[in-house]
């Protein structure tokens, strides 16, 4: 009698579009209606995980596509976040192996004995080096000693320019597009109380359909976004 077979593990991406499609709809449609950009639609019908700067970012989309298909998020998440295997141990390294008792590494090297009629040359072979020696000694302790020179001076370390960080709390739901240092981080909507935080050296651009819509912090201070001059796109201008 053979084993049951494990029943299939349910396909998130699928999931999504199977519902997607049976409801009629088209990816541009649902852009339209969440805002979520088209490439993250069809990267979470794909499973592409990648595709996102950070699982945080890869759960709000679900989050918000769930609701709009009126699909059961956590089922969903639980499978994405649950998947993968364990790393693979590292290999280990054999240990030599170890030598017996009252045996040692290597044979003992037998060395000759002096020729006795060699033996006056090597006295006086030894004599005239050790004469040579002491002569040479002797000239080094007559020659002035050259002046240490100073040490170099110690260079003064370069603090490096600290990041900023921009921190926003949507008041309700709302839509945004951040980018940091000119890199687009963050586009689609907020849920209402999800903080979300970014870093950059530079600056932010922060474009939102309504500034009141946001609490905006700038280095753990609020700060008021109609103060900040705006870019060519409509987005606010964050930086020091």
């Amino acid at each position: 009698m053979s084993d049951p077979q494990p029943a299939p593990k349910p396909d998130v991406g699928a999931a999504l579009r199977k519902k997607r499609q049976n409801r009629g709809l088209s990816l541009e449609t649902v852009y339209q209606h969440t805002r979520i950009p088209k490439r993250l639609l069809e990267a979470l019908e794909n499973n592409d995980a990648a595709a996102f700067a950070a699982p945080v970012y890869q759960r709000g989309f679900l989050k918000n596509y769930c609701d709009y298909l009126e699909l059961d998020f956590e089922p969903l998440w639980r499978e994405l976040s649950g998947s993968g295997s364990p790393p693979p141990d590292a290999p280990r390294t054999p240990r030599p192996a170890k030598q017996p008792d009252g045996q040692a590494d290597r044979a003992p090297v037998a060395l000759p004995l002096p020729d006795p009629v060699m033996l006056p040359f090597a006295i006086i072979a030894v004599l005239l080096i050790a004469g040579a020696v002491l002569w040479s000694l002797r000239g080094k302790e007559t020659r002035p000693v050259a002046a240490t020179p100073p040490p170099p001076a110690a260079v003064a370390p370069v603090n490096p320019v600290p990041e900023m960080s921009l921190k926003v709390v949507p008041m309700r739901e709302t839509w945004i597009r951040l980018s940091a240092d000119g890199v687009l981080r963050f586009e689609g909507r907020m849920p209402l109380g999800v903080p979300q935080e970014w870093r950059a050296k530079k600056g932010f651009s922060l474009r939102v359909s309504e500034p009141a819509d946001l609490s905006v912090l700038i280095d753990g201070a609020t700060t008021q976004l109609r103060g900040y001059p705006k870019d060519t796109e409509g987005g606010y201008l964050i930086s020091r």
